[in-house]
């Protein structure tokens, strides 16, 4: 890799934008093999699986709206093309077809038998890290939620 950003040009056609680790203090989670990917999948649904197929959902419906150009921001980069700007939201159509409920992919993932491709798996990892902001849900402890919810301005019922 060369300078701050670098396209990888894989076998099989498809490319991936890399961050330079200096920049990031870390590699980018596109770089990670499948394995890793997978690994860091199963950590984030045995940590909070409500949370991620919450945030799946909001990505999901973002994907499906007529408005995903707009509300789809940023564009997940495994299906972003930088040097067209074509944007591939057939490729995320027929992904979120494909994709198990997330609680099949946990066992299959877990036992080692996940069918899902590197691009798939690389995009799932995105949604449930919460993208480049690393914005994302996570399950309140009951006890936490009348704290939040007073904070809120709503009183807790």
């Amino acid at each position: 890799l060369t300078g701050p950003s670098s396209v990888i040009l894989r076998s099989d056609g498809s490319e991936v934008r890399s961050i330079d680790p200096s920049e990031t203090g870390s590699r980018s989670e596109l770089d990670d093999s499948r394995e890793e990917i997978s690994r860091k999948i199963l950590r984030f649904l045995e940590r909070d699986l409500l949370a991620c197929d919450v945030q799946l959902s909001l990505f999901v419906g973002a994907a499906r709206s007529y408005r995903y150009d707009s509300i789809l921001s940023p564009f997940p980069p495994e299906y972003f093309n930088s040097a067209t700007g074509a944007k591939d939201i057939q490729g995320i159509q027929e992904w979120i077809l494909n994709l198990p409920p997330l609680s099949c992919l946990r066992w299959q993932l877990d036992q080692r038998c996940c069918k899902l491709t590197h691009k798939q798996l690389s995009l799932l990892l995105w949604i449930l890290a919460g993208g480049p902001n690393k914005l994302s849900l996570r399950s309140l402890p009951k006890e936490d939620r009348c704290s939040v919810l007073s904070q809120s301005g709503h009183p807790p019922a």
